[in-house]
């Protein structure tokens, strides 16, 4: 059975698709990167 998680370049990768959509930013604060959802009705889960 193949595994559902992604591996973490396939999770950069997305991550970078759904910025580049408009769809996550990121922030800094206190030195750390955050990222947030910009649509509300997006469940980012626990990323």
């Amino acid at each position: 059975m193949e595994s559902d998680k992604l591996s973490e370049e396939e999770f950069e990768q997305a991550l970078d698709d759904l910025i580049r959509m408009g769809l996550v930013e990121t922030y800094e604060e206190d030195g750390e990167t955050y990222y947030r959802a910009t649509d509300p009705t997006l469940d980012l889960g626990s990323v």
